[in-house]
């Protein structure tokens, strides 16, 4: 794609009066140009996808977009990651590539994001059809040679056995989705067992917030020990909450809540202190009733 560095698509064009110069002459290139607005939306939408993605990931800044473009119209080439271009070229997502290439995702992603390892090579360049070469380097030069790559993959093939690598794919993320929620299941269980003290709330004068959701539920359990004498019991407050922990002005509420449903059966409570710790261990001393 040619960028016109021309008056016409530039920012500080005003009318065909150019807003730095008066010696411009209509058609020139200019070294100060700045694009306009107008064809900034244009050369970013019809950028090359090989170009666009990058800038659109933010992985590239719009200098370099502006330089590749230009790299990319004089013909030098531009390195693609070669994964990237089999999934636009192949018309295959990350999923159904690693079902193809008969891989996990995790596999895939190192290739990816790392590198590819001669042995991975070897295995993708036959499922493939396409030659080792293009795992070491790959550039926009060699999109028309990939397409007949793929053309070659897909006589080998077929629609039918080209749909049970993509299946394949899908199972096996979906095997492997169940395995991490059965594990995840079993950790949280054995996580209460082991913790199952603080849910009981043994400690009468404390109250453990559950941290083995980290935060997901938000959902909490405030004991309130009312005493006279030897004889005291619990009231147990439940609140649910959309931030993190419980705030002074949440356990004030609370408290006045308590408050008044004691005094509507005549009672008195005299609370000495409620003690909000960062570790969200609450401490109640001295509520009696």
């Amino acid at each position: 794609m040619r960028i016109d560095k021309i008056c016409k698509t530039c920012g500080f064009d005003s009318n065909g009066v150019c807003g730095i110069y008066t010696t411009c002459k209509e058609g020139e290139e200019c070294d100060d140009w700045e694009a306009s607005l107008e064809y900034y939306t244009e050369i970013t939408k019809k950028a090359p996808w090989y170009i666009k993605e990058p800038y659109d990931r933010c992985k590239i800044s719009y200098e370099k977009f502006l330089d590749l473009l230009q790299q990319d119209e004089q013909g030098v080439g531009v390195e693609i990651n070669i994964y990237d271009a089999i999934e636009k070229v192949y018309e295959l997502n990350s999923v159904e590539l690693a079902g193809v290439l008969d891989v996990s995702m995790g596999v895939l992603g190192y290739a990816s994001t790392q590198r590819t390892i001669p042995k991975r090579k070897r295995q993708f360049s036959s499922r493939l059809h396409i030659p080792e070469s293009f795992f070491d380097k790959f550039w926009s030069t060699q999109l028309e040679s990939l397409k007949k790559c793929r053309e070659e993959f897909r006589d080998c093939y077929g629609d039918e056995q080209l749909e049970k690598f993509k299946k394949n794919g899908y199972a096996a993320m979906e095997t492997k989705i169940e395995k991490q929620n059965a594990v995840d299941k079993i950790r949280n269980e054995k996580y209460r067992e082991e913790n199952q003290n603080r849910y009981q709330y043994k400690e009468k004068k404390k109250m453990y917030h559950d941290l083995s959701d980290d935060y997901k539920s938000r959902d909490y359990v405030i004991a309130i020990t009312l005493k006279e004498g030897d004889y005291y019991g619990n009231i147990f407050y439940e609140y649910s909450s959309g931030g993190y922990g419980l705030s002074v002005s949440i356990m004030e509420d609370i408290l006045q809540f308590i408050e008044n449903l004691c005094s509507v059966r005549g009672d008195i409570i005299q609370r000495s202190r409620i003690i909000c710790s960062h570790d969200y261990v609450l401490k109640a001393d001295k509520v009696l009733c």
